[in-house]
């Protein structure tokens, strides 16, 4: 019987099922899009030269499967990791393209997979090593490779109940970037600072961002439910604080979140999540 790969170029055949992988995430099928994402891997694997000329579409593949894998189990999650981080060792075409990505791509996954299992303390003690090396090297890779990296530097701060350093990083992303270079991960930026300031009893500032962020924002771009809820429940307590109200509303979010067994799949969420646990205990 001939087979699909008899029949196609191996560009033909990464495209067939990418097809089918992007798919499934439209979808949000992660079993099929994980088994079509493994299907066009296979095909890197098996043409080394063909691998070695696409080099970055192999990366980008990847890292999609890596992202899939960092809500599983550490001894999955670290076998992808160390598959893509062997990779820039194997290949002369681009090293320094393919050095910064995977380092990037890999950083801010790891740091996602800590953060997910509610590790935090190895996450901070592993940002940090990750803050050293970009101090240490000279990057030329896109900007919104670092916002991604900063939020997740916010969060991490956050979580440790260091405000100061959390809106440092916050402040960052705003002072050197713009809104067009990451808009998805800028406007989640702009919340963080939002909550921040409201933890800070900057009762004034919250309320002043947040109807900047109402006005610009709302208008063009979703936010999620868990965020609705969270800017609602700033909005009253800021405009009232009081602290058993405070305590009651968190509480009462929290119960919500549970009840409606929420994924946690992202970065954002898993933050979310535990800032409201947090106000609520």
């Amino acid at each position: 019987m001939t087979s699909i790969n008899d029949l196609m170029s191996i560009q033909s055949q990464v495209f067939f099922y990418l097809i089918f992988s992007n798919f499934y995430f439209i979808e949000k099928d992660l079993h099929n899009e994980l088994l079509f994402l493994n299907k066009t891997i296979l095909v890197f694997n098996n043409n080394v030269q063909y691998k070695k000329e696409n080099p970055l579409d192999f990366i980008s593949i990847y890292i999609r499967i890596i992202d899939i894998h960092k809500n599983y189990e550490s001894s999955i999650f670290y076998e992808k990791i160390n598959t893509l981080r062997s990779l820039d060792s194997t290949l002369s075409f681009k090293k320094d393209v393919i050095e910064e990505r995977i380092f990037f791509h890999t950083s801010k996954a790891e740091l996602e997979h800590f953060i997910f299992n509610n590790n935090i303390a190895v996450a901070h003690e592993t940002m940090i090593k990750i803050k050293e090396t970009i101090l240490k090297n000279k990057y030329k890779i896109e900007p919104y490779y670092y916002i991604d990296l900063y939020y997740i530097f916010a969060c991490i701060h956050f979580l440790n109940k260091n405000l100061s350093a959390a809106l440092k990083f916050v402040n960052t992303i705003f002072n050197e970037y713009k809104l067009k270079q990451k808009p998805s991960v800028y406007i989640k930026t702009e919340l963080m600072n939002i909550i921040i300031h409201f933890e800070l009893e900057n009762y004034d500032v919250t309320l002043y961002n947040i109807d900047g962020f109402r006005k610009k924002y709302l208008p063009i771009f979703k936010i999620n439910a868990i965020e609705k809820k969270i800017i609602n429940i700033i909005s009253k307590i800021s405009k009232n604080p009081n602290s058993k109200i405070k305590l009651k509303e968190f509480e009462k979010l929290s119960t919500e979140l549970e009840a409606s067994g929420i994924l946690t799949s992202s970065v954002s969420n898993c933050f979310y999540i535990n800032y409201v646990k947090s106000n609520a205990s």
